[in-house]
């Protein structure tokens, strides 16, 4: 009985340390552009979205013409990756558009 215990305790370790050292799923992007800033330099604003690039492209640019100092990574998702990336992963995004 107490090998058996003590077996079970090794492939209990073994199976954690297999599940801590395995990689993270993450969210599933369906695409990521980036928007230089226009200056150059500057600080980088990260949005995460559901709504494709090419509609929010004009929006990004126009916003850039006003802020030209600033970058933008725009991330896209599904509106279920989204919540998993906010809620369960704890993703940072300055900006979330669902």
């Amino acid at each position: 009985m107490r090998q058996s215990m003590a077996a079970l305790g090794l492939k209990g370790l073994i199976a954690a340390l297999w599940i801590a050292a395995s990689p993270a799923v993450g969210f599933e992007i369906e695409e990521t552009r980036d928007f230089p800033a226009p200056e150059g330099g500057g600080r980088m604003l990260a949005i995460l979205s559901t709504t494709d690039t090419d509609i929010f492209a004009p929006l990004l640019l126009e916003f850039q013409t006003r802020n030209p100092s600033v970058a933008i990574r725009y991330t896209v998702a599904s509106t279920q990756e989204v919540y998993r990336a906010i809620a369960d992963e704890g993703a940072h995004f300055d900006l979330v558009i669902s």
